[in-house]
């Protein structure tokens, strides 16, 4: 309900007085965030933010005083919020969450004098209405699609478990002892269920031992594994090889040792991201750099069509200026430029 605070409005100061206050009205501040008010002739109140519907406050109005006074409770974080209104300009006094007063003055819209109610006419309250129906359309198709996926992901999900728990039944008293040193970093009792038998590349529930390391940053332990023949390539259960673990972690050493033992830089994982975009993804400039020098392709897309450079630019990239300059100094390009080029 935090957008409760961010509001404003126009003002619109009355000729006279009025003795119902009933209504629909909006505040909306400079940055044009906009809450709706609904005053009912029973002295039911709604407040809803735009945006945040669903943690509307709902209560009761009141006129006291020379105030008009909205207070309401928060169906989503449960928050108590008051509205203090002068009656006759509808000028807001104060506004307050869970008894903390809010700061209003840098809320003001530049060159009003404060903040104000606008009252919607007929029109305008009858097309929020329409708005707000086919905003409650469009959440009940988009829940029911997300209950689909919930439902497919528990497939998965159940599939997945099961597969794990038989993969993990067929392994050996040995190799098991395996995957849970390294899992817990010692690298005294890896050297010993290695030397009682233990499969270097055996494959556990959730990945192979080289990959539990790289997850979990054991330098000293991914180097006796691939000293035993580890193969550094494998993928763990989200596609995840030991390079893309290490590349989003900026390891730049392990980096370095995986590639020179023939870690493949363009691999792809589960969400077709390569550990150049992991690289970009974690703000690893030193990596990044490391796996252009190396021969890296810095224009591959994951499954949402986007490269590495998308991950540092744009609306949902990280904003990392130095490495978005660096890709692009490598002909990077974004997952639509390449589109528009037909690639």
């Amino acid at each position: 309900m935090a957008a409760l605070v961010l509001v404003g409005c126009k003002t619109v100061k009355p000729a006279a007085e009025a003795t119902d206050h009933s209504g629909t009205y909006i505040l909306s501040n400079a940055d044009k965030d906009i809450i709706t008010l609904d005053l009912t002739t029973d002295s039911s109140f709604t407040g809803m933010p735009k945006g945040q519907e669903d943690d509307r406050a709902i209560g009761s109005w009141k006129v006291e005083g020379e105030l008009l006074i909205c207070k309401g409770t928060t169906e989503k974080s449960s928050k108590i919020i008051v509205f203090k209104f002068n009656k006759t300009t509808k000028k807001l006094i104060s506004l307050s969450a869970d008894g903390k007063e809010m700061p209003l003055e840098n809320e003001i819209p530049e060159g009003e004098d404060g903040l104000y109610l606008k009252e919607l006419s007929k029109a305008e309250s009858q097309l929020t209405e329409n708005e707000d129906s086919e905003f409650e359309k469009n959440f009940q198709r988009v829940t029911s699609q997300l209950t689909e996926i919930d439902s497919e992901f528990e497939k998965n999900f159940q599939r997945v478990t099961a597969e794990m728990e038989k993969r993990d039944e067929s392994l050996s008293e040995a190799s098991r002892g395996l995957l849970d040193a390294v899992d817990k970093g010692n690298i005294e009792e890896v050297k010993r269920q290695l030397a009682s038998g233990a499969d270097v590349n055996a494959h556990g529930a959730v990945g192979f031992p080289i990959n539990q390391a790289t997850q979990f940053g054991h330098k000293a332990i991914i180097e006796l594994l691939i000293s035993k023949g580890a193969d550094v390539n494998v993928k763990d259960i989200q596609g995840f090889t030991p390079l893309h673990r290490v590349a989003f972690d900026g390891h730049v050493k392990m980096a370095e040792l995986l590639i020179e033992k023939g870690a493949e830089l363009n691999v792809k994982n589960g969400w077709h991201s390569t550990p150049l975009v992991e690289a970009a993804l974690g703000n690893q400039l030193e990596l990044v750099k490391l796996l252009i020098s190396k021969g890296a392709d810095v224009n591959l897309v994951d499954n949402r069509n986007q490269t590495a450079l998308d991950r540092v630019s744009g609306p949902v990239g990280t904003g990392n200026k130095e490495i978005a300059d660096l890709l692009r100094k490598h002909g990077g390009k974004t997952g639509e430029e390449l589109k528009a080029e037909g690639k």
